[in-house]
């Protein structure tokens, strides 16, 4: 029994020492939950700062490798849980915390800091239409980042390859852990180095909001805005959404649902075409239908010879008959005139002699002036004879028709400019449809792989020791059975 006589004396070393192991010892790793506070980073890269509640305080440290490479940026007042262990320096009589772990404490104090980072970058504009690059309509390369086993990759390989076969560049990364933000950001630039690529996938399954939260580290949002290749996130199930779906050019509700934004369907536009390449057909030949139609009508208005030669000739003779009656009812009034004025004048002899001489001359002159109008008539209709000759009316026919003809050439002309251009146009498109098929691959040397189920064999892993393949070439198949499992 120790008792205050027996007690061993110690040094202040040797008690240091005890409680050193003492603690050490018990506490070599605990999970301490508290508020930051005093926090400094210093220049070195170690995060020092304590934790505290209502009651007591701590002092904590992390160091540079952990705190850079935990994904979480601490700020005073932050509530965290921490993990690591508690050790003391006998020099100061004091203790801490040495931290190897940490994490906010609860998806309340997660949702408060995601809502606070959105509201902030959506501020900057990362999250605007504007900025929105478009997807392009038809990819030769389409690169995905996302872990290179489990059913994602498997999902996009299977539908692109079903709806538009292109070449898929893979980037092998971690889809949840603390690695995760960094690896993405790593291949997210990395593919952007390569001028190959057209668009670019990000995608992961379905989680809990703890794992889809690396989605949201603001480095990986901040390169996904500023990506110069096009960005369609996929990340978890059609309700999850995380801060790159904000930042992405474009995000699909499901992995597969970007294999599909990704790609245009191959069967899509042979139908497109066909309903196109009918369409042009109909319009060319309601094209030749109005011309021969206006044709048609321009013919049905040049006039029969026979028949415009007598309307000429009938007008010509309205024309004298006309002029002969107007100078017959001159005559008749002036006649009438005369005799009003005999009966108001005095009636010598003379003066009747010398008006009958005045009568007399007055007929005949206005005799003369009929035979001269009919003489004018005559000449006109014998001019008007001459021009309407059946030469000179085959003449002008035969003009007129010249001018019909060099219209139809030019129609016919421009319309097969546009038959050309159309067929070129389709020509284009099933060459380049021709180009992204596998077979075409296969002529440069390259092979498929599939499985006895017809699945594709993407990766060395999945070949399995004792199972039945199929190997394709470009001049048929050849099927054998795996004899050892891949190293």
């Amino acid at each position: 029994m120790i008792t205050k006589e027996n007690l061993t004396e110690l040094t202040v070393s040797e008690i240091s020492s005890l409680i050193k192991k003492t603690i050490d010892l018990n506490f070599s790793y605990v999970k301490i939950r508290g508020e930051v506070s005093g926090l400094k980073v210093a220049a070195s890269g170690h995060a020092y700062f304590s934790l505290k509640d209502d009651n007591a305080v701590i002092s904590a440290v992390i160091w540079r490798g952990k705190y850079d490479s935990m994904g979480l940026k601490l700020e005073d007042g932050m509530e965290i849980v921490c993990y690591g262990s508690i050790t003391t320096f006998p020099g100061q009589s004091k203790y801490q915390m040495i931290v190897e772990k940490a994490e906010l404490a609860g998806i309340g104090a997660l949702m408060a800091k995601l809502e606070a980072l959105k509201k902030a970058l959506e501020k900057e504009g990362l999250f605007d239409a504007q900025h929105k690059k478009p997807i392009p309509k038809f990819p030769k390369v389409i690169g995905v980042i996302t872990s290179p086993t489990g059913a994602v990759i498997q999902d996009i390989l299977h539908r692109i390859t079903e709806r538009f076969p292109v070449t898929i560049y893979l980037f092998p990364v971690l889809v949840q852990g603390e690695k995760c933000a960094s690896q993405v950001l790593e291949a997210l630039n990395k593919a952007n180095t390569m001028s190959e690529i057209d668009t670019l996938i990000i995608a992961r399954g379905g989680g809990s909001f703890e794992d889809l939260w690396y989605f949201n580290d603001e480095a990986l949002v901040r390169a996904v805005f500023a990506s110069k290749i096009p960005v369609i996130s996929a990340i978890g199930h059609e309700t999850d959404f995380t801060l790159i779906d904000y930042a992405a050019d474009l995000r699909a509700p499901t992995p597969t649902a970007a294999a599909e934004l990704a790609t245009p369907d191959a069967k899509e536009l042979k139908v497109y075409i066909s309903k196109f390449y009918n369409h042009i057909e109909q319009l060319l030949l309601n094209k030749f239908d109005s011309i021969a139609s206006k044709l048609g009508h321009l013919v049905l208005q040049i006039p029969k010879p026979d028949e415009f030669i007598e309307n000429q000739i009938t007008k010509v003779q309205n024309l004298g008959a006309l002029s002969y009656n107007y100078i017959l009812r001159a005559t008749e009034r002036a006649d009438s005139q005369v005799k009003q004025l005999a009966n108001k004048l005095p009636k010598p002899d003379d003066y009747i002699a010398n008006q009958y001489m005045k009568l007399e001359k007055l007929g005949l002159l206005s005799q003369n002036y009929i035979n001269r109008a009919t003489e004018r008539s005559e000449a006109g209709f014998t001019q008007l004879k001459c021009r309407l000759t059946p030469e000179l009316l085959e003449q002008n026919i035969k003009i007129n028709q010249q001018q019909f003809e060099s219209i139809i050439k030019r129609y016919e002309a421009g319309i097969g400019k546009n038959i050309d251009m159309v067929k070129l146009k389709l020509q284009n498109v099933n060459q380049m449809l021709e180009s992204y098929s596998y077979t075409n691959v296969l002529n440069r040397g390259y092979t498929v792989l599939r499985d006895e189920n017809d699945n594709l064999v993407t990766l060395k892993s999945m070949v399995n020791k004792g199972e039945k393949y199929d190997l394709e070439f470009a001049d048929g198949h050849y099927k054998f059975i795996a004899l050892e499992e891949a190293k």
